[in-house]
């Protein structure tokens, strides 16, 4: 999953929201870091293991395969965010642009809980307002071509935009089996931690 399911799955408390958007950043141990913002960076990780590790998931990254053997995984993170933001309505009650919104004025205070290069993240986060790009393939094009960037192998993630089109049926049925457990596992976990 990527970064507008973390925040969705954060069930809008701050600073596990916070947490749980900067989770693929945090390195070592987390002793050091805002319990809340801990506890974030924990339900990160549990969603980043559950999704990679659920057959819906394994089944969607499999269509890929062929064309993108390790990269297919990378690149269905991002396309579940795009159905999500797609289906944005069916997910809640307010529109996507108020959640974010909402989401990054909760978000902003909390920033003076992080170090410096965590709260520079976070402000480019908000700033640049990339969750919002996904509700288009555009918006996916070009975040597939800024991680293409970042990687050491430069790979051309944004040529798999063909068969993101070409399997998008597939892609969202499976995100329809997913994210729902995937949801509910979020909610136990917050509830017991």
């Amino acid at each position: 999953m990527n970064l507008l399911s973390h925040l969705y799955l954060s069930f809008g408390e701050p600073t596990i929201m916070v947490g749980n958007l900067l989770g693929d950043d945090v390195r070592g141990g987390l002793d050091e870091l805002d319990s809340g913002v801990r506890r974030g960076v924990q339900l990160h990780r549990l969603i980043d293991s559950s999704a990679d590790s659920h057959p819906a998931f394994l089944r969607a990254a499999k269509l890929l395969s062929p064309n993108w053997r390790h990269w297919s995984r990378v690149i269905i993170d991002v396309a579940f965010d795009h159905v999500l933001a797609r289906q944005w309505d069916r997910w809640s009650d307010d529109s996507l642009r108020e959640y974010l919104d909402r989401s990054y004025e909760l978000m902003y205070p909390e920033r003076s809980r992080l170090s410096s290069p965590h709260r520079a993240r976070l402000e480019r986060l908000i700033e640049s307002d990339l969750l919002w790009s996904w509700r288009s393939e555009a918006g996916v094009e070009t975040s597939l071509r800024r991680i293409s960037i970042r990687s050491k192998r430069k790979p051309q993630l944004a040529d798999a935009m063909a068969d993101l089109r070409q399997f998008d049926d597939r892609i969202t049925a499976e995100f329809e089996v997913l994210f729902p457990a995937l949801a509910d596992q979020c909610r136990d976990f917050l509830k017991a931690s």
